[in-house]
């Protein structure tokens, strides 16, 4: 038997934060193109690519309608929600205790990124993500729609008039 130990508690929290951020990583992973998923491996992505990719969909956007958006602000747009997208990340809209409505990034990988010490990861406002994760809704159907065509083309019935 193992005498009771301060650390044990230390230990689970340890080992429930190690499980939770690779939860997140796989369920990342599990939806990424395969031309992705043959690249990056959970460790690479751990240690090497996520907390950058967390940097990248953080762009310094306006809060403002993506109709007011200068040229590179849509472009930055534009990509932002091709990379979420290929990387299986999205805002989800949470409900706080407290009854405020934020906006989290599914699945939660930054807190696999997350360590003390160390400044936390650019935020976006409620409004940028807001905006985000309508176009990315708008992109996904887009997507579903351009490969419904592509399943069930549309064929053209040319109707003939009778002139008698």
């Amino acid at each position: 038997m193992v005498p009771f130990s301060p650390l044990f508690p230390l230990s689970l929290q340890a080992l429930t934060k190690t499980s939770a951020s690779r939860n997140a990583l796989v369920a990342m992973l599990s939806e990424v193109p395969a031309c992705i998923r043959t690249r990056v491996s959970e460790l690479s992505l751990s240690l090497d690519i996520l907390s950058l990719l967390l940097d990248i969909i953080c762009p310094k956007l306006r809060p403002v309608n993506p109709q007011l958006f200068s040229d590179r602000e849509k472009q930055q747009l534009v990509d932002l929600i091709h990379t979420m997208i290929s990387y299986n990340l999205s805002y989800r809209q949470d409900r706080t205790p407290d009854g405020q409505y934020v906006y989290v990034l599914e699945p939660r990988v930054e807190q696999a990124v997350c360590f003390p010490g160390l400044p936390p990861h650019r935020q976006l406002t409620y409004q940028t993500k807001q905006t985000i994760s309508r176009e990315m809704d708008q992109e996904r159907m887009r997507r579903a729609e351009s490969l419904m065509l592509l399943r069930n083309p549309v064929r053209h019935t040319h109707t003939h008039t009778h002139t008698h």
